[in-house]
């Protein structure tokens, strides 16, 4: 919990920790400032729908709830907005322990990345991405590898799509690098399974 000067945010963490106490809709929060030393605070929630991001009407909640708590000289230079999206493609190729069993094998890796890839929920451990966290081929191999009914990963294609434009490919091994205000989510999932 941050410490207020005076029950006045100072820091980025005590932004960001405001941004939380706002709503409890707002699941993650990162604060930034630019080059005019404009304060934005990025948020993430937990509406599905529109892939986490906030509608006008809890930024304005939670701007409103920032500005209440800042330097007067500051509160017209608080920003709220919602993530960058990177969306990642995956290419999986696997060999299931039994052929027959090749398509639900399949349901189960498609269900089990788009869970995976979820800003808030996926990730290695469950608790959702970090704003700029990169993603790591050996982890989505973990992930399928982990699926009951998997013998082992043939090949994974990771894709990142900006503006339906793959900016970056990775196989074999590495990362795909997210940039410092943005978040990943599944795109389009493809599944070939070997005999």
């Amino acid at each position: 919990m941050p410490i207020y000067n005076g029950g006045i945010a100072v820091t980025a963490d005590d932004f960001e920790w405001l941004a939380k106490e706002a709503s409890p809709d707002v699941k993650k929060a990162r604060c930034i400032t630019d080059e005019k030393k404009d304060i934005h605070v990025i948020i993430l929630t937990d509406n599905k729908e529109r892939i986490h991001m906030p509608d006008s009407s809890l930024r304005d909640s939670v701007e409103r709830y920032l500005k209440d708590r800042a330097f007067f000289i500051i509160r017209e230079k608080i920003r709220i907005s919602g993530p960058d999206l990177i969306r990642i493609d995956t290419e999986v190729t696997v060999k299931p322990l039994l052929l027959s069993e090749g398509s639900i094998i399949s349901d189960k890796i498609k269900k089990r990345l788009n869970i995976f890839f979820d800003p808030v929920i996926g990730g290695q451990y469950g608790k959702g991405y970090d704003f700029g966290q990169d993603i790591y081929l050996s982890e989505v191999a973990a992930v399928i590898e982990g699926i009951e009914g998997v013998d082992y990963v043939e090949e994974i294609i990771l894709k990142k799509v900006i503006e339906y434009n793959v900016v970056e490919e990775i196989s074999g091994s590495g990362r795909i690098s997210i940039e410092r205000n943005a978040v990943p989510y599944a795109g389009k999932i493809e599944i070939k399974i070997r005999n």
